[in-house]
């Protein structure tokens, strides 16, 4: 019987350590996609930059749009995933 619920104990364990380095590779992925956008932004902004060099606002306003709106998504899905690595690792703490 101890045998058995030995292993139940190391499947929880394994399972929350594959959970936790699966949240580990979503960050990466979340940070590569960001610092992608966020270049991606500032690229835009310097082509509308080239094509109305009279008006540089156009380009400010939408390099700020372009920049924030990936920074906030991304900050708001880090937070998330930080929880729940979080989550795991105190699972993993308790059993």
């Amino acid at each position: 019987m101890k045998a058995k619920q030995r292993l139940i104990k190391t499947i929880k364990i394994h399972k929350h350590i594959v959970k936790a380095k699966k949240s580990f590779l979503e960050l990466y992925v979340t940070l590569a996609v960001l610092s992608f956008s966020l270049g991606f932004a500032l690229f835009i902004s310097a082509i509308i930059k080239l094509i109305e060099p009279e008006n540089p606002w156009n380009a400010l306003w939408l390099g700020i749009v372009l920049i924030f709106v990936p920074v906030f998504l991304g900050v708001w899905k880090i937070h998330h995933i930080k929880g729940k690595m979080f989550h795991h690792f105190k699972r993993l703490r308790i059993e």
